[in-house]
């Protein structure tokens, strides 16, 4: 059993002095008391004060974040179609040259002049001279005729018209491209009626290809 000491009482008491017969003496006395309390719980010790302190966090492994983008959609612009000719013009070569000739002649030269007047209204990119001949001769033979009408063409747009040469090209076919049918035109010699017969086949196409000036 616990006890402990809660204090201490000192009571002094002093008795006067009282005449009696006797010789008195002088009495002094001092009581001491002790408390004690059993039963009790031993009193409570102080410490000193220290913080609290967290415990470190245990290291745990964490999986790494993913970022996954969305596909980039790249909308193709679709290519842009060829440019379509301003203008395509159809010369007949009886018009323009003799019967078997490469050279110009004044009315070839004259629808030429209406067509650079029409020219100069334009941004001119480009033009096309595509010669043709009839059926009539070998085949080799008209390919070279027909190169050297487109090229005559050529040069009279570049000299006489002011068209960069740069922008002009010729090109002969011969007979590969007949606007007349194997049955319209009946025969293979040179007759007067059949070069008439097949005077559509004798012609010379120029495409320009460009824009209107504005």
């Amino acid at each position: 059993m616990s006890c402990g000491l809660v204090g201490l009482n000192v009571i002094e008491i002093a008795f006067t002095e009282v005449e009696r017969s006797e010789p008195v003496n002088h009495v002094h006395l001092i009581s001491l008391g002790l408390v004690y309390r059993f039963g009790g719980s031993k009193p409570a010790v102080k410490t000193a004060y220290k913080p609290y302190v967290a415990p470190a966090a245990a290291h745990m492994y964490k999986e790494p974040i993913v970022i996954v983008q969305a596909p980039v959609v790249v909308a193709i612009e679709p290519p842009a179609p060829a440019p379509k000719p301003w203008v395509k013009v159809k010369l007949e070569a009886d018009s323009l040259f003799g019967f078997d000739q490469d050279t110009l002649q004044s009315d070839g030269k004259q629808t030429l002049d209406k067509l650079l007047v029409e020219l100069k209204g334009m941004n001119v990119e480009a033009i096309q001279v595509t010669g043709h001949t009839d059926r009539l001769g070998p085949s080799a033979y008209n390919a070279k005729l027909s190169l050297r009408r487109a090229q005559a063409v050529q040069n009279y747009l570049v000299q006489v018209g002011g068209v960069p040469a740069s922008k002009v090209s010729a090109l002969g076919v011969g007979s590969s491209q007949p606007e007349t049918a194997a049955t319209d035109c009946k025969g293979s010699k040179a007759t007067q009626a059949l070069i008439t017969c097949l005077r559509v086949d004798r012609h010379v196409d120029v495409e320009v290809t460009g824009q209107v000036q504005r």
